[in-house]
Formats: structure tokens, C-alpha cells, sequence
């Protein structure tokens, strides 16, 4: 259900985002980056609020490998998370320079798993466990050098929410688990306005 609500959201931003170009934010924070697609600000209750599409990417992989007088081999895997949001901006007013705004975003982590050693079903387990959903809320800071380009910083939470069920109909056992993670994120931004 939140997958498909998510693929209807970025159905409906991708739309807008044909109707007109967007301006560009690209976010460096440890230990993810972000590229990010600002689309045209809309006036709503008063404030000024920008619709945001951005693609987050992470990886690690291992490789180990050795040999002996008997033979050798080696073994190595992968994991390659891609994460796709979509959220808002909410606008202060801007004062001579500066610019201070409201996020939130909702995103996905969608994982890529590979492993010389893996089998399908260890590949499916590991994409499983790791395909998760979670919130970001936070505020940020911007200070315009020009019209068309602004560096600043951004403080978020991220939460995650992740739950799993078991079932086993052998003796009818059944666990459920839910986990939420959340930790506190920063980011440096660069922001490019080609239009205001």
C-alpha cells in the first residue's frame, strides 16, 4: 500500500516536473548524498511550499579471497541501496540573503544484493530485510551568493520503519516484529535556481 502510494506521488511530481524545469539541490551528508530536483514553488495557506523528487545511493561490498598449497578462492558480495524521495519544502520569507525553510520527505530504500556465494532465496532474504520505508522532518538554512545559487545546511530526523512476520505451520508458530530506527542526519547543500 505505502509502495504504491509512493509510486503514485512520484507519477504525479514526474508530471510536474515535465510542465516545467526544475531547479537543482545537491546534498552531501555522511554517509549518504543526495541529488535533488526542486519543482516550482506553489503558494498554499499562505507559505510557499516546493514539491522535491531526490535519488540517495550507498554501497558496501567485501571481497576476500585466499590460497594455500591445496587451492584457493575467493568470495565477495554486494549491497547497493538506492533511495528514491519525494517530499516538500516549506519557504520562510527570505531575509536579504538568507532563507530558512521546513522539509519532510517520505522515502524508500530499494536494495540491489549480488554475492558470489548467494543463492537466489539469500538474495530475496537480504532484499526483504533490507526493503524499508522511513520519514524525514527537518529544517533548513540557505544563503544565496546570487539569484541562481545558494549554499547552505540542513538538521533532520530519519526514522525507518521496518516490520517482518514469521509463520511457521509446522507446530503454528507465528512472530511478528516491528522495528523503527531513527537518527539525527546533517547536511551541506548546493542549490541552483535557474528559475526563481
Amino acid at each position: 500500500m505505502v509502495k504504491s502510494m509512493m509510486l503514485i506521488m512520484l507519477g504525479g511530481m514526474v508530471t510536474a516536473l515535465m510542465a516545467q524545469p526544475p531547479n537543482l539541490s545537491f546534498k552531501r551528508g555522511a554517509p549518504i548524498s543526495h541529488a535533488q530536483l526542486l519543482l516550482g514553488a506553489r503558494s498554499m495557506g499562505g507559505r510557499t511550499v516546493v514539491p522535491t523528487l531526490a535519488l540517495g545511493y550507498f554501497s558496501v561490498s567485501y571481497k576476500s579471497s585466499y590460497s594455500d598449497d591445496y587451492g584457493s578462492d575467493s568470495y565477495d558480495f554486494s549491497v547497493h541501496l538506492f533511495i528514491p524521495k519525494v517530499g516538500v519544502r516549506l519557504l520562510s520569507a527570505r531575509s536579504g540573503d538568507l532563507r530558512s525553510y521546513t522539509l519532510a520527505e517520505a522515502f524508500y530504500l530499494l536494495p540491489v544484493v549480488s554475492g558470489s556465494e548467494f543463492t537466489d532465496d539469500d538474495e530475496k532474504e537480504i532484499r526483504d530485510a533490507l526493503d524499508l520505508i522511513g520519514l524525514t522532518i527537518g529544517f533548513g538554512v540557505e544563503y544565496f551568493a546570487s539569484d541562481q545559487f545558494s549554499i547552505g545546511s540542513e538538521a533532520s530526523i530519519n526514522m525507518i520503519y521496518h516490520s517482518t512476520e514469521f509463520t511457521d505451520d509446522f507446530d503454528n508458530y507465528t512472530s511478528e516484529t516491528r522495528t523503527i530506527l531513527s537518527a539525527l542526519m546533517t547536511n551541506v547543500t548546493l542549490n541552483y535556481y535557474f528559475r526563481p
